[in-house]
């Protein structure tokens, strides 16, 4: 099981606007616990990338998470500074064309 279990800089980011508020209904849904630990802007689109969010641990199932939105047609990608490189000026750059 994945979670955010340890304080760092995290972001969950999905393709569209809409799916922001369904992945908080389906976080409160699987582990309303975790909910209420919920990082106010945890969640955000794809065109935010990279920007992160410095959070404390959340130990939500991002397995479990990432299947009930995969279920939903909602494509998210956790991003974690633990296991995650976080991108350079390079790539950021060349995905601003």
């Amino acid at each position: 099981m994945r979670t955010l279990a340890r304080k760092g800089y995290w972001r969950i980011y999905v393709k569209q606007e809409s799916h922001i508020e369904r992945v908080k209904e389906l976080i409160e849904k699987l582990d309303s616990f975790e909910y209420d630990y919920l990082p106010d802007n945890l969640i955000t689109t794809f065109d935010n990338y990279p920007s992160v969010e410095y959070t404390g641990k959340f130990e939500m199932d991002l397995d479990k998470l990432e299947a009930n939105c995969m279920n939903e047609g909602i494509s998210i990608f956790c991003f974690d500074s633990w296991s995650y490189e976080y991108p350079s000026d390079d790539i950021l750059n060349n995905n601003q064309d």
